[in-house]
């Protein structure tokens, strides 16, 4: 058994067929069925069932891929951990921070950290729309700040760490209720906010169901893709629209209304976690961040 038939074999489990795992692999076809004809005559069973169109696991198949799947994390991490060790203290360290994470409250973490590796580039990357987690998946950083919810853990094989609580709500202009007669909070009702345009962000680097987070029901939909964009809509009375508590300032306070994300319940409670890939060995600096939160 080679290593290279592993790989090949988790490629097309993951990939869903030859043909796409072969220009993933940068191989011809016949080459991946010639690799996965050889596995199978090794172990002595079949891995895929071939009686449809697309490859399917057997339920050997599907065992025998979940080990693979382990293994080769495992080999993974002990190379990023032999080339840590080899060039010491990381040329550079990546972080993507979510800009809902209230990136100034979190910096100032960082500056000890870089006072005591000088020769470390950090490397830091503001994310919108929950793309901080899609990066960290696709390795091109090492560590994620973002809010965190449950569902999450589907898409990857995380560890996190909670650096505080978050609470997200709607807010709206005063002066774009005012013609309804609301000026409390509690006049709010989703008849009136059916009136008015809906500000919501576009689609979510992660799979999740946004309509059950902040369900589409203004008259009209105007969408942004960034935080600062969002603030900016709401002060300029596009529309109303999702916030966190963590830019809730005292102008706000003088010019918004805040209510629930629905109506029937409470606030959407959160957090802000710092994230890594569980599989991946970090560096001294990077490991270093990990251990200040």
């Amino acid at each position: 058994m080679k290593l290279e038939q592993l790989e090949t074999f988790v490629t097309i489990v993951e990939t869903g067929s030859i043909n796409s795992a072969a220009q993933k692999l940068s191989k011809t076809q016949p080459a991946i069925s010639m690799t996965i004809k050889r596995l199978e005559e090794f172990i002595g069973f079949s891995l895929f069932d071939r009686t449809n169109y697309r490859l399917k696991p057997t339920e050997k198949g599907l065992t025998y891929y979940q080990k693979s799947k382990a293994i080769l994390d495992h080999l993974h991490e002990l190379s990023e951990f032999t080339t840590s060790l080899k060039s010491g203290i990381e040329h550079e360290v990546a972080i993507a921070i979510e800009d809902t994470a209230n990136v100034s409250s979190i910096l100032s973490t960082l500056q000890p950290i870089q006072k005591q590796f000088p020769d470390t580039e950090l490397i830091i990357e503001t994310e919108s729309r929950l793309n901080s987690l899609s990066r960290l998946l696709k390795h091109e950083v090492q560590l994620a700040i973002t809010p965190w919810l449950l569902t999450f853990a589907s898409e990857g094989d995380f560890q996190s760490k909670t650096i505080k609580p978050m609470t997200m709500f709607y807010c709206v202009h005063k002066d774009l209720v005012a013609p309804f007669g609301v000026h409390k909070s509690e006049e709010l009702n989703e008849s009136i906010l059916r009136k008015l345009p809906q500000l919501l962000p576009r689609e979510f680097g992660v799979n999740l169901n946004q309509a059950k987070i902040m369900k589409p029901i203004g008259r009209s939909i105007v969408k942004v893709n960034n935080l600062t964009s969002m603030l900016s809509a709401l002060h300029a009375k596009l529309g109303w629209g999702p916030i966190t508590d963590g830019y809730w300032d005292e102008i706000m306070e003088r010019h918004f209304l805040r209510f629930p994300i629905d109506k029937m319940s409470s606030p959407v409670i959160s957090e802000i976690r710092i994230i890594k890939n569980r599989y991946t060995t970090l560096g001294p600096v990077a490991e270093k961040i990990w251990q200040s939160f």
